[in-house]
């Protein structure tokens, strides 16, 4: 997270505990993977817990490789394809699955170039502050493919979701993109993370039905 070690690990565990309820909670197979998705969000922030870890002088520059590596693991390779396939899952209007099969498309796509970046080209980290600044040596990563392949999958497959609620969500992490990236724009990565895990606990509340997601919109 954006503050220290120990405040990544305090928000592994709540988010984590949350997304153990949630997966207690689901009703069919269908909802497990969206119900999964603040548990994801944990092991994420643990992940830079010991990022934040490696810093200290007992660290290795090993240890400090292979978590930098797994934190950016999830961000680059497991969002753009849980987020979409999670909503894709318990989609039932037809048009709508079309759309979102191409945004999980797009966003396989991506996480494929982007495993293959991450295991063939240097990332490193750098604390400045209360921050951690990821500096990403990749091809293409400030270009529009970014925005629109990663955005689409992790953003936009929640917009057009014809679940209640499921676009507010969307709505919530998309505004969260656009403050960090307008405040934070240089912890992008680890400050965005956070938001989007604190958000996921909606989740929860989707899944229990104190949010009505899983009936339809009204048209």
């Amino acid at each position: 997270m954006c503050f220290s070690a120990t405040a990544s690990f305090v928000s592994a565990t709540i988010v984590g505990a949350v997304g153990i309820l949630s997966l207690n909670k689901v009703e069919s197979p269908n909802q497990k993977y969206f119900a999964a998705i603040p548990l994801v969000f944990a092991a994420q922030q643990l992940a830079e817990g010991f990022v934040w870890i490696s810093f200290n002088s007992v660290a290795t520059p090993l240890w400090q490789s292979i978590a930098i590596k797994v934190f950016l693991f999830f961000a680059i390779v497991v969002w753009p394809i849980l987020v979409p396939y999670s909503v894709w899952k318990f989609e039932e209007n037809k048009k709508r699955k079309r759309l979102q099969f191409i945004l999980l498309t797009m966003g396989t796509l991506f996480s494929a170039i982007g495993a293959w970046y991450l295991f063939n080209y240097t990332s490193t980290a750098t604390i400045t502050g209360h921050h951690v600044y990821y500096e990403l040596n990749f091809p293409l990563y400030n270009s529009l493919f970014v925005a629109v392949f990663y955005l689409g999958a992790t953003v936009i497959s929640l917009l057009v979701s014809s679940r209640k609620w499921i676009p507010v969500l969307g709505i919530l992490i998309l505004t969260s993109y656009l403050v960090t990236n307008f405040y934070y724009k240089d912890y992008l990565i680890s400050v965005w993370c956070f938001f989007a895990a604190v958000l996921s606990g909606l989740i929860y509340l989707m899944i229990t039905h104190k949010i009505k997601v899983f009936e339809p919109k009204t048209t």
